[in-house]
């Protein structure tokens, strides 16, 4: 896979989104043509008729269901074995098979927490982990995060995903800020799903 070069990355996607219509998301958000890349490839939809909730906080189980799309929801081979993930569930299939790529670990008292809230060093970490097992990328983590207000906030087990996403562009902060430990929302995902999408020509 090439990288392709950071001023070659589209901001704003060109492709038509016909009659694909959120009320809450308008074309003057700066996360407009994110969430419409990703709900127009079926990767990140809506939570509703017409309603995608740009502010809303991302779940563990949100993301892995994300991340199965991408890779085109290949049918896991075992079933993941977590106390808390029930059979037939919306992310189930998605739950197992990124157990099965490493792409999610679980808690110690064997539970996935698929409910729970997801910061945004986590979401790094997992995205990282897909690219790495999934898509063979190499991963870039050379640098630090001195440039940052809260660099050293960052976690030593997601140090160099960051760093990586942070090199490529994919991750660019907020305010000066990672703000490593804030919940992520789903207008944040969108917004580094699409970037990680062209950014490796997925």
């Amino acid at each position: 896979l090439r990288v392709r070069d950071r001023t070659e990355v589209k901001i704003i996607d060109e492709t038509v989104y016909g009659d694909l219509i959120f009320n809450d998301v308008t074309e003057d958000d700066w996360f407009y043509d994110a969430v419409m890349f990703t709900a127009e490839r079926g990767l990140l939809n809506g939570t509703g008729h017409s309603i995608f909730e740009p502010d809303a906080t991302l779940t563990r189980a949100m993301v892995a269901t994300v991340l199965y799309r991408m890779a085109g929801q290949p049918k896991a081979t075992s079933t993941a074995s977590f106390t808390d993930v029930e059979a037939n569930q919306w992310y189930t299939e998605a739950v197992e098979w990124a157990v099965e790529e490493g792409i999610v670990l679980g808690y110690e008292d064997n539970t996935f927490r698929p409910h729970n809230n997801i910061t945004r060093q986590e979401m790094a970490v997992m995205l990282a982990r897909y690219a790495q097992n999934v898509c063979a990328i190499e991963m870039e983590d050379e640098g630090t995060l001195n440039a940052f207000a809260d660099g050293s906030a960052v976690a030593d087990w997601a140090h160099d995903a960051v760093v990586w996403f942070v090199n490529v562009g994919i991750i660019n902060g907020m305010d000066n800020n990672i703000a490593p430990n804030n919940n992520a929302t789903r207008a944040q995902f969108a917004t580094i799903i699409m970037r990680f999408i062209q950014t490796y020509d997925l």
